[in-house]
């Protein structure tokens, strides 16, 4: 079996064309983290690796053909990736994966909603929990009814207000088609 799948890594190695934007990502499978690599423009996989650390990913990705010609490494946050990236390929520029960072801010939307537990009744403490989705979603989502009920919430809570205004002012900038735009709507924001 071993000399099996040596065999068809070298044949996969000859196939493979080597991406000009990579994605590295993670996938759990049977209760074990493994690395995805993927090719960004082309919206495909490339390879699944047996783990993610630093040391598998570095040598897979040397390994690839022409590695010099990947421009864009997209990936998540985790140190690792960046760091063999930025090692492996320094002539690519090393993106965060936009769901990785919208994440951040609905957590620290999430965050400001739960701290308010404690000055909450019981009733309203599970009415905050049902809306929750309310302060989720985008403002062109929202009905009229969602919009009240956030406006309520925003106007007996001004930490809450803030944290929604915040994430979607951060939303907003990913909303721009324009790099320049979207770096000064940034800027603006911090």
């Amino acid at each position: 079996f071993a000399e099996h799948v040596e065999v068809l890594n070298k044949e996969w190695e000859k196939k493979v064309e080597t991406p000009a934007w990579l994605g590295i990502d993670e996938v759990k499978l049977a209760g074990d983290i493994r690395c995805i690599m993927a090719d960004v423009l082309a919206r495909s996989a490339i390879d699944l690796l047996p783990k993610r650390d630093k040391a598998t990913v570095a040598a897979r990705i040397s390994k690839m053909p022409n590695r010099d010609q990947i421009q864009v490494v997209v990936i998540d946050m985790w140190r690792q990736y960046r760091q063999v990236a930025n090692e492996v390929l320094p002539q690519a520029d090393v993106v965060v994966d936009r769901f990785h960072v919208e994440r951040l801010a609905t957590r620290g939307l999430e965050t400001i909603r739960r701290s308010l537990h404690d000055d909450l009744t019981p009733a309203m403490r599970k009415q905050l929990k049902h809306d929750r989705f309310i302060l989720l979603s985008r403002p062109s989502r929202l009905t009229d009814r969602h919009r009240f009920i956030l406006e309520t919430w925003a106007a007996n809570y001004p930490a809450l207000s803030t944290a929604y205004d915040l994430k979607e002012g951060f939303f907003r900038v990913y909303d721009q088609g324009e790099p320049e735009t979207a770096g000064e709507m940034l800027d603006e924001w911090v």
